[in-house]
Parts: structure tokens; C-alpha cells; sequence
């Protein structure tokens, strides 16, 4: 059964927080912005999407969210947007695009 967006959006702040546990944050929200706010790199995001990848037992279509990424003025990417790609690519065939590695060196 596919989670439900809440409970996407616990894990996935979770899952930030312990990638990042040298830096505290006072909160987390669905307005955080990874690169803006928390100070993230490219390598960063990369270990997050493996993370994900590894959590759900499936490949997500990442370079397809990066790609939408790099082609904006800011480019960067909140928690809510993350959440809200995670949830809507649960359960479906990534058709191997989701390989993260390598995939997120553009960002």
C-alpha cells in the first residue's frame, strides 16, 4: 500500500536530519529550501536521493526532477517539492532513470 503524503514527508525530513547531523536546524518545514536554507551541495543531494531510493526499494525518476531543476532562475528545490515528487512516483517504474549517482552532478 502506497504511504500517504504525511507520512512521505516525516520520513524524508528524517532522512535529511540524519545525512546532516552535524548542522541543526530550529525547524524543517515544506518551505525549507535544501541548497538555500540548509546549505547543501550537489554530493548531498545525491546521497538524499540514493537514501530515498534505498528506503522505498525502487528507482525514481531523478534526472527528470533535476533537469526541472537546473532549468529554473533559482536553482534549488524545497522539502514540500520533494515530498510531493517522492509521493506522486511511489510504486510507479522509474524505467531505470532513477540512478541518482551521476545523474545529479549537473545540479
Amino acid at each position: 500500500m502506497k504511504p500517504q503524503r504525511e507520512q512521505v514527508k516525516e520520513h524524508f525530513i528524517e532522512t535529511l536530519k540524519s545525512l546532516d547531523e552535524d548542522r541543526e536546524y530550529e525547524e524543517i518545514t515544506e518551505g525549507t529550501f535544501l541548497i538555500g536554507d540548509m546549505n547543501w551541495r550537489s554530493i548531498e543531494v545525491i546521497y538524499l536521493s540514493n537514501a530515498i531510493q534505498e528506503h522505498y526499494g525502487q528507482l525514481f525518476p531523478f534526472n527528470d526532477l533535476f533537469e526541472k531543476i537546473g532549468a529554473r532562475e533559482v536553482q534549488d528545490i524545497s522539502v514540500g517539492e520533494w515530498v510531493d515528487f517522492i509521493h506522486a512516483n511511489l510504486g510507479t517504474d522509474a524505467g531505470g532513470q532513477g540512478g541518482a549517482a551521476g545523474e545529479a552532478s549537473s545540479t
